[in-house]
């Protein structure tokens, strides 16, 4: 198991922090706004509809956007201002808390729930309401769920988290997974139209790698502020065996 620490060090970032302060980004705020609406009118049809099979489909509609919204308000907040979530032993390791991963998961599980229900209203002959939408669309999205759990396990192959050590940089889950050495590395920065984002601009790729704050459980303004001192400064990457130390290393260097 991974221990954790959170530290919240004074280091000078080149752009302002674009994590919200006080609660969630405002576009999630939509996010749940809208969710609870579908949800609601879902639970209406599962109550005052008659027929069982759609009351069942509706209801897993309803669960599904219940659990969409949690998915987002739980990532959202996992991200703190000025803030960073590091293993607490071995190399600088940015680390995401395990919830965000378990609500992924749920949220793929969950999305296999109305597809099972057509299936065994098909079965059980469960009276639905008609329209073949109604049918292929829970099989459909059953189907993208069962390929997402799939790329979920496939990607346990790369470690969790971004780790830095005197080498180079590696890790990270998900969409993104990379193992590149200092040299390769021109820059790291925060910010832009990706919004809370961090961006690895890396000398063999033509595109930059974008890397998400939940990914790494961290302010990346401030991680692209720690990144950019060690690329900076190759014989300060000894203190990088040591992940708070290695923060602290930055944040004293930067009150100088």
């Amino acid at each position: 198991m991974i221990h954790k620490v959170r530290l919240s060090p004074r280091i000078p970032t080149a752009t302002p922090s674009l994590v919200p302060t006080g609660g969630p980004a405002p576009a999630v705020g939509w996010v749940v706004v809208v969710c609870s609406i579908c949800a609601l009118i879902c639970i209406a049809f599962a109550i005052w509809d008659s027929r069982s099979g759609f009351r069942l489909l509706m209801g897993s509609f309803a669960f599904g956007l219940l659990v969409l919204q949690a998915y987002f308000l739980v990532v959202s907040l996992s991200v703190k201002r000025g803030v960073v979530r590091v293993s607490k032993a071995g190399p600088l390791r940015f680390l995401s808390p395990p919830t965000n991963r378990a609500m992924l998961v749920l949220l793929v599980l969950v999305c296999l729930v109305p597809g099972v229900i057509v299936v065994i209203s098909m079965v059980f002959d469960l009276p639905m309401a008609d329209g073949r939408s109604l049918r292929s669309g829970p099989l459909g999205l059953a189907i993208i769920a069962i390929g997402g759990l799939g790329a979920l396990l496939w990607s346990v192959r790369t470690p969790a988290g971004l780790t830095l050590d005197e080498r180079g940089l590696r890790g990270v889950r998900e969409h993104t997974s990379f193992d590149v050495e200092w040299d390769g590395l021109v820059r790291a920065e925060s910010g832009g139209k990706m919004g809370m984002k961090l961006t690895l601009h890396f000398r063999d790729r033509r595109r930059p790698v974008v890397v998400g704050g939940p990914q790494i459980g961290s302010d990346p303004a401030v991680v692209a502020a720690v990144i950019e001192y060690y690329r900076l400064h190759p014989a300060e990457r000894t203190h990088l065996s040591d992940g708070p130390g290695a923060i602290r290393v930055v944040e004293a260097r930067a009150s100088c």
